[in-house]
């Protein structure tokens, strides 16, 4: 039996072909994604030496290896950037804001031409394009023996405690009431009025 001029057993097999060429289109389309490489975010921001004038300098960047947040491997690697006229960094790195390990950051020491370094720790987000002052963390990773915070993130984490009756100040004329008891004498010595 014939319908428009096809027999049945030609549009089974138009079906199956469709079938076949979509199934394979799907599987090219995801291969080209999994061999797609990972986004990059832009870093784009002018580096100023402590009296305001342009720094000039390399910056060497360390990454450990991590998984993107879309689940990517990264490898750990190291790159030297060199610090642009006028202090001027443009550069690209794949985020790895939310990746895993949690916690991941870059290294990254700045060494100026003046003979001066530093070292900070950049956290990469997915918005493109950001500023060294956005990424940079306000806390030492975990990572690091040594921990340490800036004083503006310690004074920005005991700001609501300067106005609290609870906390007894280190200067200034407060009244302490009540009976005391310390584990060692204290250096001076109180005495009572």
């Amino acid at each position: 039996m014939q319908s428009n001029g096809f027999s049945c057993a030609s549009q089974s097999r138009r079906k199956r072909t469709c079938l076949w060429v979509g199934l394979l289109a799907g599987l090219l389309f995801c291969s080209f994604n999994l061999w797609a490489g990972p986004n990059t975010t832009t870093v784009a921001d002018v580096v100023y030496r402590a009296d305001g004038s342009p720094a000039a300098g390399t910056l060497l960047i360390s990454c450990p290896a991590f998984s993107t947040a879309d689940g990517k491997p990264v490898a750990a690697g190291n790159m030297s950037v060199a610090i642009g006229a006028s202090g001027s960094v443009s550069l690209a790195l794949i985020p790895n804001e939310g990746a895993l390990p949690a916690g991941t950051y870059c290294k990254v020491t700045l060494k100026l031409n003046d003979g001066t370094t530093s070292t900070e720790y950049w956290t990469v987000p997915l918005q493109d394009p950001v500023t060294i002052t956005k990424i940079r963390a306000q806390v030492v990773p975990q990572s690091v023996a040594l921990q340490m915070a800036s004083r503006q993130y310690v004074d920005s984490a005991i700001a609501s405690k300067t106005n609290d009756s609870g906390v007894l100040h280190a200067s200034g004329n407060e009244q302490v009431a009540g009976v005391k008891t310390f584990a060692a004498s204290p250096l001076p010595v109180p005495t009572v009025d």
